[in-house]
């Protein structure tokens, strides 16, 4: 008997996720996989998010294939998402394996919300990346950028002047 027979691959299956284009994406949310292992990594930066004086810098390093970008994705949509099924049928998956975690993703989901700055490293330059995608977070949030009353004028004014409407 072949395996092809009774084992069929999940047509909805990429390879590889790319944050800066799957972030909110229903079919990336929903084809997350919660294991132990990525639940305590969440569950770690779900924490960070809610306390105030939490350590935010962190490197995550694993091989090729192991489902860091999807990781980040849904902690991403935890943190700016907002409650709809998909993000309820998460946390419900969450919450399966890991409790403690699922509280917390709730609590990120429903009480805090941050704007995602995702940094295409694309023109060399780390400055002008940032700027780039602090302007296209802003555009894609509805933001005006010239309402924004801010202590980093300078900077809003070089990105107001070289790059709205012209990324």
């Amino acid at each position: 008997m072949k395996y092809s027979n009774f084992v069929k691959g999940n047509e909805g299956f990429q390879y590889s996720i790319n944050i800066q284009y799957d972030l909110m994406n229903p079919n990336k949310i929903s084809g997350y996989i919660p294991t132990k292992k990525s639940l305590e990594i969440l569950n770690q930066y779900l924490i960070n998010a809610i306390i105030e004086d939490g350590d935010r810098a962190s490197v995550l390093i694993g091989p090729y294939g192991k489902g860091k970008s999807h990781l980040l994705l849904i902690l991403l949509s935890l943190m700016c998402g907002t409650s709809n099924k998909e993000m309820d049928d998460l946390i419900e998956k969450i919450s399966r394996v890991n409790d403690k975690c699922g509280e917390f993703a709730k609590d990120v989901l429903n009480k805090k919300k941050y704007l995602p700055i995702v940094i295409n490293f694309n023109s060399g330059d780390l400055n002008q990346a940032f700027l780039i995608a602090l302007n296209e977070a802003l555009k894609n949030e509805n933001i005006d950028i010239n309402k924004i009353n801010v202590n980093y004028s300078v900077e809003f004014s070089a990105l107001s002047g070289s790059f709205i409407g012209g990324v």
